[in-house]
């Protein structure tokens, strides 16, 4: 927000005196905070929910949370509107204080930054094709929301958020359609081009519900912090989907979530060749560990994963539980460093099975 003086809209003129907590605007609940900004603005209630990340509320959380706060606030201290709970704030890494830019809307007349951009997994300015900036470029301090000037660093005095160079990314890349596939779910304003991103064509993440894509984000991240030399789905999907000239930012927060875009979303394009490509990368991974005396073979029965994928398509199994079994297993798959065996006769596939979620474990039992 470009204001000289930012602070003084937040502050009511009569007395007795109210004040605005800058870091309660994103997630603005409280009536008498409404009041305060609708004399100050000129705006109704509606107008101001729709400026909060609370608008999002529904999409961002499952139904029964997206219906009211979760906090100890009571009924009479919150408008009546859904509203972001604090943990589903910090579940998906939203910034109350700081915000990403994009340096092309910068040059625009008049400048702008979206709100949505406080979300941590949004780092793409599709109209532009460029990853956004989470800091300065001289002093690396993060960019406050509020600002007296859009685009200088308020801690330097220095820094042109414009400056920083960048390199524009691909539409073809599973970023760029990564991106689009989330703002698309977020909201429609977030989307230039086709409304579905072809390279998800006829994946089951196209018939979800906003807040379900949201909760297998989160499912995914759990594996992404097993990220470790021993974890074989996160070593083979960056064999597979990543390289590190994927992206040029130096900042470490896009990289990570850059990263977190492009494995996640390899899984959900090409549906269901990647999976399978995957399977089949780790099965090779694990081949030949020493377990119990003897070299494990043919860790994984790909056919068996091909049959299971498309009796549950077409067994009843909604989109989400799905792709939530395949999550979980993939979990599972992360967090395991060696074949065990039972009295030395159970081969490293069945073992893999047998830690599948039931619905996978029984398909594959019976082929």
């Amino acid at each position: 927000m470009d204001l000289a003086q930012a602070d003084w809209v937040l502050i009511s003129p009569e007395a007795p005196h109210r004040k605005v907590y800058s870091l309660d605007l994103p997630l603005l609940r409280r009536p008498a905070d409404y009041q305060v900004l609708e004399r100050q603005l000129g705006l109704d209630e509606r107008s101001l929910y729709r400026l909060t990340l609370n608008r999002w509320a529904t999409h961002l959380q499952a139904p029964e949370k997206g219906a009211h706060v979760v906090s100890s606030a009571s009924p009479e201290q919150t408008i009546g509107r859904p509203l972001l709970s604090r943990s589903a704030v910090r579940r998906i890494g939203i910034s109350l204080r700081d915000i990403k830019l994009c340096p092309a809307c910068l040059e625009e007349e008049p400048c702008y930054d979206r709100l949505f951009w406080r979300l941590r997994l949004v780092i793409l300015c599709p109209p532009h094709s460029l990853l956004l900036i989470d800091r300065c470029p001289l002093c690396h301090e993060p960019i406050p929301g509020l600002r007296p000037v859009s685009e200088k660093c308020p801690y330097c005095q220095r820094g042109d958020y414009r400056q920083i160079p960048h390199a524009l990314i691909p539409s073809t890349s599973l970023l760029y359609q990564g991106q689009l596939l989330l703002l698309n779910l977020l909201t429609s304003e977030g989307t230039t081009n086709a409304k579905c991103p072809s390279i998800f064509a006829g994946s089951p993440i196209l018939s979800v519900e906003p807040w379900q894509y949201f909760a297998l984000s989160e499912r995914f991240e759990n594996l992404m912090w097993l990220r470790s030399s021993k974890n074989p789905v996160v070593q083979s999907l960056k064999k597979l989907a990543w390289t590190d000239d994927h992206v040029s930012s130096e900042s470490p927060l896009i990289r990570e979530s850059a990263m977190h875009m492009i494995l996640s979303h390899y899984l959900l394009a090409s549906w269901p060749e990647n999976i399978l490509t995957l399977i089949d990368r780790v099965a090779k991974l694990t081949e030949g560990q020493q377990v119990g005396g003897r070299m494990l073979e043919n860790v994984w029965q790909t056919d068996q994963v091909v049959q299971h994928i498309w009796s549950s398509s077409s067994s009843g199994n909604t989109p989400f539980a799905l792709l939530l079994q395949m999550f979980e297993a993939f979990f599972i798959w992360g967090t395991f460093s060696g074949f065990p065996t039972s009295g030395g006769e159970r081969q490293g596939h069945e073992y893999l099975i047998a830690l599948l979620p039931p619905a996978w474990s029984e398909s594959c039992h019976s082929s």
